[in-house]
């Protein structure tokens, strides 16, 4: 739902040798403005409420909207096989090594910029455009309609790296060139061109409501190129020559006909800068080719376009072609010698535009903020109170802290839907029920026709979604609000139950104004309720997410190992390979999950630390860090840890020599004392103290590691957690909670139907792992997602896996996903590689995104 005022992922990776290149690609972006081809092809989009500018992510696939734009890629979904540029190393052609860069390029793109650049790191500086000079470098159309549709076309860069070894790594560079509308330059004979045959240069003015008074010229006419290699011609052999000119336009050397012909080329140079859009040929067949070559911002640049299908007439577009002011754009007929009639042409006429001012930037989104369980902290809402507030973090910049207060009115006049009249409101209380707040009732929590929520927040924010319930489909809703420093209204029919917004952007320190203005016919007053409100602050700059703290905590990304909490002894998690494999994606965290029974077959007698050692030395010799997970969900031999059978001081004992024989072990993580807690009585906390005591006794440097009661389940955390509130002296402390996105979770958890049949909203684990990520908040703890998996047989599961990633990203949430490993069959969630480690499972290409 709109409102409106009234009046280059990709991958960060170290250097890596030639043989395993990586690709770099980012995205540059000049200001947006209306009426360009970015905007075209923005309004075509389902956006569904999320971000629809130039430099934002949507979907958190690292991709902006922009370089999506550019590439032909949705920003909605997430790019499948075969779309994201690759980058492969040639060693064997003569003249290498050579990269081939291959890419994608938007077929109708033309307010594009669109250039390829290298360097011999990651960094953010010493990036260099890269000349195609058809001979060290050079980039070719190597497929049409890789869609099938001619909307792209697909690209292959190949650079020589034998003379230039700091070209390391490649990116494409995508810049966004505001421009006004095109300028036809044509009719030649006429003024202001007044050309006549056999002239050496020819010019004339033209005003341009954005660039004023232009000065163009033609001049430099030359026969006789050399155009063997049409990517680089040759002008050694070139000699002076003269414009032609004939009724339909004009060319060089033949002043009757006006013919441009194979070998022949002129120079066109304008006072301002512009862009070359297109050339209307006469004289055409199709199997010409012509070389451009061009100054942007002072980097020489050049293009080879053709052959291109067409009779006399033919408008043969131009793409990201600008050059600066005062220098020269050079236009070659490169045709084939068995072209037709060698290859000649006619300049009927040229379509320019000139780059207009970018519009001044637009503020930055930053993660999601979901407001709900009202009588909860920060909220704390008690019934009869008029006032509800509470302070929240947001991550972005360290963490921002956000201040809301929300009041209430009751008897506002909303006879005019569009001007409710609050004279005669006066103050009212808030309302709860277990599915939202409303006003003035005290246990339904109902928010009715007449009644006003006043929202104030002290940071720019953004409403994306707001949930209703009580929901009839009659009500209305009128907002008032600040934006820009303009005062903004609108009238809502709330005919869904969740209401989308875009660009629904709030001033800090104004009042939005939600009042129900619901007709008086509609049903049961238009009563409605506030179920929760997802939202986003907004930012001057593109924020930073930085978790790290003073305590050592470091944020990191892996997999489960599973194997070792199967029936048996055998230890699956030792095959080299697999930690091969997984440290080569960045995912250098990994969750050992083993039973308690395989390294302590007797409670109190020793450990068996073959295994866990084994696996540690694998971890440490690559650098990875591991989490040894006890996997007996709070029990042994069927009794519950903390029972009369089986007393804490059981359990205290092993994590007491797991810890003192891993204490000063470089590759640990942390101390998982235990794998998904359920059904314990209210015994586990006690439980995990004990362990954590024990632990402390022998090791106050490896961070501890505490699931929760009921399965250890993000989405019912403050339910079943109240009173799990560990004591740890070192404050070396991590919670853990799981997250699974099958619609019958939290009931049971990876019991996934078809995709189309579980039909997931994109946020779904973003709002099932809010309640984990809250309850940290108020206690000012870290936090550990030890499981989260989707199936691996529908790629469209990473639409909610990503922004999935990117929420735990960036409130400083480790993770591991459930899971990898040797011993499956046929699991539905396994994101094991097939065919001896080459070919990824289909959630990697998410995983390694947020590897780091």
């Amino acid at each position: 739902m709109e409102l409106r005022c009234i009046t280059v992922r990709l991958l960060h990776r170290d250097p890596l040798p030639w043989s395993t290149m990586w690709l770099a690609m980012f995205a540059f972006f000049a200001a947006p403005v209306g009426g360009t081809t970015y905007d075209t092809w923005a309004d075509a989009i389902e956006w569904d409420g999320a971000d629809s500018r130039p430099t934002a992510d949507p979907n958190h696939d690292g991709i902006a909207n922009l370089t999506a734009y550019a590439m032909d890629l949705s920003p909605v979904a997430s790019p499948v096989s075969g779309e994201i540029p690759t980058a492969t190393i040639d060693t064997s052609s003569p003249g290498g090594p050579w990269i081939r860069f291959t890419y994608r390029q938007n077929a109708a793109a033309e307010d594009l910029d669109v250039v390829v650049a290298a360097n011999s790191d990651l960094s953010d500086q010493g990036w260099s455009v890269i000349r195609m000079d058809g001979t060290n470098a050079r980039t070719e159309v190597i497929d049409t309609e890789p869609d099938g549709d001619g909307s792209a076309r697909l690209m292959r860069t190949r650079v020589s790296v034998a003379d230039s070894p700091e070209r390391r790594f490649l990116r494409i560079e995508v810049t966004r060139i505001p421009v006004g509308e095109p300028v036809l330059l044509e009719n030649w004979s006429s003024s202001p061109w007044n050309l006549a045959a056999g002239a050496t240069e020819f010019s004339g003015t033209i005003s341009d409501p954005e660039a004023g008074d232009v000065v163009v010229e033609f001049r430099d006419p030359q026969a006789g190129a050399n155009p063997a290699n049409p990517d680089a011609p040759d002008f050694t052999p070139a000699t002076p020559s003269f414009f032609g000119a004939e009724g339909t336009g004009f060319g060089v050397g033949e002043s009757s006909v006006g013919r441009f012909e194979r070998g022949e080329s002129f120079v066109m140079r304008m006072s301002h800068a512009f862009q070359l859009r297109a050339i209307r040929f006469a004289e055409f067949s199709g199997d010409e080719v012509i070389h451009l070559s061009w100054i942007r911002n002072g980097i020489e640049r050049s293009r080879t376009i053709g052959p291109v299908p067409g009779g006399f007439y033919t408008i043969v577009a131009i793409q990201g072609v600008y050059a600066d002011a005062d220098t020269e754009l050079r236009i070659t007929n490169v045709s084939p010698a068995d072209a037709n009639a060698n290859g000649r042409l006619r300049i009927n006429h040229l379509e320019i535009a000139f780059p207009t001012t970018p519009a001044p930037a637009t503020a930055v989104p930053g993660a999601v903020m979901i407001l709900n369980d009202w009588t909860l902290w920060p909220w704390n809402g008690v019934t009869g109170a008029t006032v509800m507030d509470g302070t929240l973090v947001a991550p972005e910049n360290g963490g921002t802290p956000v201040d809301f207060t929300f009041t209430a009115q009751d008897g506002v006049d909303v006879s005019d839907p569009t001007a409710p009249d609050f004279s005669g409101a006066t103050e009212d209380y808030f309302g709860y029920e277990s599915t939202g707040f409303g006003v003035g009732d005290p246990t339904t929590g109902r928010f009715n026709r007449g009644e006003a929520i006043r929202l104030a927040v002290d940071h720019d924010y953004r409403i994306e979604v707001i949930r209703w319930r009580e929901l009839d489909g009659d009500e209305r809703i009128h907002l008032r609000w600040t934006s820009g420093g303009v005062e903004c209204e609108q009238v809502l029919d709330v005919a869904d139950a969740t209401m989308e917004f875009s660009d629904f952007t709030i001033d800090g320190g104004t009042d939005l104004v939600m009042t129900n203005v619901s007709p008086d016919t509609s049903s049961l007053d238009g009563r409605l309720r506030i179920q929760d409100i997802r939202m986003r602050m907004m930012y001057d700059t593109p924020p930073f997410y930085d978790s790290s703290g003073p305590d050592g905590f470091v944020r990191m990304a892996g997999v489960n190992l599973a194997g070792a909490e199967f029936g048996g002894t055998a230890f699956w998690q030792t095959d080299p390979a697999q930690w091969d494999y997984y440290h080569a994606k960045g995912l250098n965290l990994i969750r050992i999950p083993f039973k308690w029974e395989r390294i302590q077959p007797t409670l109190f007698g020793a450990v068996d630390f073959t295994g866990l050692d084994q696996v540690m030395a694998l971890a440490d010799n690559r650098g990875m860090k591991v989490v040894l997970d006890m996997h007996n969900y709070a029990r042994r031999d069927g009794f519950v840890i903390g029972s009369e059978d089986m007393p804490n001081e059981t359990f205290a004992d092993v994590w007491r020599k797991i810890a003192a024989h891993f204490k000063n072990h470089g590759a640990i993580y942390g101390y998982g004392i235990m794998n998904e807690p359920h059904g314990t009585g209210g015994l586990w906390p006690a439980a995990a103290q004990a362990a954590t005591d024990a632990i402390r006794e022998v090791d106050a440097n490896q961070w501890v590691i505490v699931g929760g009661e009921n399965w250890s389940k993000a989405s019912t955390w403050r339910r079943d957690n109240a009173t799990l509130d560990i004591t740890d002296p070192t404050g070396k402390l991590m919670y853990e909670a799981h997250v699974y996105f099958d619609s019958k979770y939290p009931a049971e958890d990876g019991g996934y139907g078809s995709y189309d049949s579980e039909a997931p909203e994109w946020d779904l684990g973003v709002r099932r792992v809010n309640p984990f990520n809250l309850w940290l908040q108020e206690r000012g703890a870290w936090g550990f997602i030890g499981e989260y998996g989707t199936p691996k047989n529908d790629g469209r599961w990473n639409n909610v896996l990503e922004p999935f990633l990117f929420h735990l990203q960036a409130y400083g949430l480790s993770g591991t996903y459930w899971a990898g490993g040797k011993n499956w069959n046929n699991y539905a969630l396994d994101c094991s590689p097939s065919s001896n480690y080459t070919v990824d499972a289909v959630q990697m290409q998410v995983l390694e995104t947020y590897s780091d």
